[in-house]
C-alpha cells in the first residue's frame, strides 16, 4: 500500500510549475514584444522611405514645371540635370526624369483642360528612396506626367488676372473659360456658360469692388451633361466661401467648375514670369531669347512702324496708295483726342501686300496713339494677324465674307460700329447711335484693374464702347477673348451713361473654329501646363 504524498510536497511541486509556465510566457512576450516591435520599426521605416521617394517625385515635378515655362520642350539632358531633395538619413539610388516617347498633338484626355487640343510631351519621373539606416527601407514611386502646349485661343475667355462678370441684360458665353486668378460672377439677369469654369484662385457669387453686393440674376454653368446648373440652389450660393465648395461644386457641375481647392494652377505664356505686355511691345536687341521669341514684330511679315513700312527681314516696302492713313477721333473714356493710324484691310488685301506669314504689326510713337482697322468685312487668305504696342480699334463689320483665321492683340481693344463717324466722335452720345455690327476675330487685350468701388467694365466691357447701342441694337462676336495685361496706353477708367456709351445687346460666343489646331491665326501663343496623369508606388 502506497505511502500519501505529503501535502507541502504537492504545493512545491505546483508552484514550480506555476513559475516554469510563467517565465515561459514572460519569454514568449517578450520575444514577440520584440518582434513586434523591430515589424513596427520595419513599418515605419517603410512609410519614411515612400514619403521619401514621393518627395523626391514632387521636387522632379516642380523642376520640370518650371523647365517647361521657358515655352520649349527642353531636352532630355536638361530634364537629366533634374535633382532629388536632400534629405537626412536618405539615398536616392534610383531617380530619373526621361521624355517617355515622342510629343505629339491631340486631345487632352484628363484634368480640368480635356478636350482641348494641345502638343503634349509624355514624361515619366521615376524616385526611389533607400534608408541609410541598418533596415536598408526602400520605396518606388512612379509619376506619369504630361507636358501641355494649349494654344491660348482655345479657351472662350482667357484671364491673366481676376475675371469679372457682371452684365446687365442676359448674357450667353459658349467656350471653356479660366482665369489665373479669382471668378467673380453675377448678373442683372441671367448669364450662361456652357463648358468649363476653372480659376487658379477662386471663384465668388460678388463683386470685387462692392463686396456682398453683387448682382442677384442667375448665373447657369452647365453641368458633365449639359444641363445648366444655377450657382443659387434653395437660396443659397454655391462659391468658395462656402464650406462645402470643394465637394459640392462637383457634384452640381460634374467636374465642370473647379478652383484652386480642386488643383488647378496658373496656366502661363512661354515669357513667364516677364509681363506677358512684352509680346506686343516693340523689339530690342537686348531682349532675352524667349521674350525675342515671343513678341510680335519678330514675328511679323509686315511692319508699320512710326509710318515706314518694312518686311519681316527689315527691308523697306512702298504700300499702295489708301492703305495706310492718319486720322483723329475724339474717345470719351480717355477724355482726349486720339491720333489714328488707319489701316485699310480690303486695300491690303486687293493689293496683294499682304504679310505673307499673315502678321501685321504697326506702332506709332507718342502720346494718345492707336491703331484703327476698316473696311475689314474680308480679309487676305489663310486669315490675319494684327499686333500693336497701341490700343487697337475695329470699325465696322471684321471678316464676315469668307471667314478667315483671325486675331488682334493690342494695349486694348475698342469697338467702333458700322455707323461710326469721326466727325461725330466729341459730340453728345445722342450723335453716336451705333448699328448692328459683327466682329470674327480672337482677341488679346488688356484693362484696368478694379479698385476699391471703381468697377473695371468686367468682361461684358473688355471690348470698350464708344457709341449709343440701347434700344437693342446688336454687338455681334465670334471668337476668344483673352486679357493678359494691364493697359499701359488707354488707361482711362470705364463709365457708363453720359456721354461715354451705352450697352448694345451682346450676342458672344466662341467660335469652334479655333478647336482645330489647324485653324489657329496666325502667331498664336500658347501656355504651358504640366499635368499628373498617372501614379504608383513600387
Amino acid at each position: 500500500m502506497r505511502k500519501p504524498l505529503n501535502e507541502k510536497g504537492v504545493i512545491l511541486i505546483v508552484a514550480m510549475l506555476f513559475v516554469a509556465l510563467s517565465f515561459a510566457f514572460i519569454a514568449g512576450a517578450i520575444k514577440w514584444t520584440n518582434n513586434e516591435a523591430k515589424l513596427t520599426k520595419k513599418r515605419n521605416e517603410s512609410i519614411k522611405a515612400f514619403y521619401a521617394a514621393e518627395a523626391g517625385a514632387e521636387q522632379a515635378l516642380f523642376e520640370v514645371r518650371a523647365l517647361y515655362a521657358g515655352g520649349t520642350i527642353p531636352s532630355q539632358s536638361a530634364l537629366d540635370a533634374v535633382s532629388p531633395p536632400t534629405i537626412s538619413g536618405y539615398t536616392f539610388d534610383v531617380f530619373n526624369v526621361v521624355l517617355n516617347g515622342s510629343s505629339f498633338q491631340g486631345a487632352i484626355t484628363s484634368g480640368p483642360y480635356q478636350g482641348l487640343q494641345a502638343t503634349i510631351q509624355p514624361i515619366r519621373i521615376t524616385s526611389q528612396a533607400t534608408s541609410t539606416g541598418s533596415t536598408q527601407a526602400r520605396a518606388k514611386v512612379i509619376q506619369d506626367v504630361e507636358a501641355q502646349f494649349i494654344s491660348v485661343f482655345q479657351f472662350g475667355v482667357f484671364y491673366e488676372e481676376d475675371l469679372e462678370v457682371e452684365p446687365g441684360p442676359t448674357m450667353n458665353f459658349a467656350g471653356p473659360v479660366h482665369a489665373n486668378g479669382d471668378i467673380y460672377l453675377g448678373a442683372g439677369s441671367q448669364l450662361n456658360f456652357d463648358s468649363y469654369l476653372t480659376s487658379a484662385g477662386d471663384i465668388f457669387h460678388d463683386r470685387k469692388d462692392n463686396p456682398g453686393n453683387g448682382a442677384n440674376g442667375a448665373v447657369l454653368i452647365n453641368d458633365n451633361n449639359g444641363d445648366p446648373q444655377d450657382m443659387n440652389q434653395s437660396g443659397v450660393w454655391l462659391d468658395s466661401t462656402q464650406s462645402n465648395w470643394a465637394t459640392e461644386s462637383q457634384t452640381r457641375w460634374g467636374g465642370m467648375v473647379k478652383s484652386k481647392v480642386h488643383g488647378i494652377a496658373p496656366l502661363t505664356l512661354p515669357i513667364f514670369p516677364a509681363d506677358p505686355h512684352d509680346i506686343i511691345e516693340r523689339a530690342n536687341a537686348g531682349d532675352p531669347p524667349q521674350i525675342a521669341a515671343a513678341k510680335y514684330e519678330n514675328k511679323a511679315g509686315l511692319k508699320v512702324v512710326d509710318g515706314i513700312a518694312t518686311d519681316g527681314n527689315g527691308n523697306p516696302v512702298t504700300l499702295a496708295p489708301g492703305i495706310v492713313t492718319n486720322d483723329l477721333l475724339y474717345n470719351y473714356r480717355e477724355g482726349d483726342w486720339i491720333n489714328i493710324t488707319s489701316i485699310d484691310i480690303e486695300t491690303l488685301r486687293t493689293s496683294g501686300q499682304y504679310p505673307a506669314n499673315g502678321i501685321l504689326y504697326v506702332s506709332q510713337s507718342g502720346s494718345n496713339q492707336a491703331v484703327r482697322l476698316v473696311n475689314g468685312s474680308q480679309l487676305p487668305p489663310n486669315g490675319l494677324t494684327v499686333a500693336s504696342d497701341n490700343s487697337i480699334y475695329i470699325q465696322g463689320d471684321y471678316n464676315t465674307v469668307n471667314k478667315q483665321p483671325a486675331s488682334i492683340a493690342g494695349d486694348a481693344f475698342d469697338v467702333l460700329s458700322n455707323n461710326w463717324d469721326d466727325a461725330n466722335s466729341a459730340k453728345s452720345l445722342s450723335s453716336r447711335r451705333a448699328t448692328a455690327t459683327t466682329i470674327n476675330t480672337a482677341v488679346m487685350t488688356g484693362n484696368t484693374d478694379t479698385v476699391a468701388s471703381s468697377y473695371n467694365g468686367g468682361l461684358e466691357n473688355l471690348p470698350r464702347f464708344l457709341e449709343d447701342w440701347s434700344g437693342g441694337t446688336t454687338f455681334t462676336y465670334s471668337g476668344a477673348i483673352v486679357d493678359l495685361w494691364n493697359s499701359e496706353q488707354a488707361t482711362g477708367r470705364w463709365f457708363y451713361g453720359g456721354n461715354f456709351y451705352k450697352a448694345p445687346v451682346r450676342n458672344w460666343g466662341y467660335d469652334t473654329m479655333f478647336s482645330d489646331p489647324t485653324n489657329m491665326p496666325p502667331g498664336t501663343p500658347s501656355v504651358q501646363a504640366v499635368q499628373r496623369i498617372r501614379w504608383s508606388q513600387q
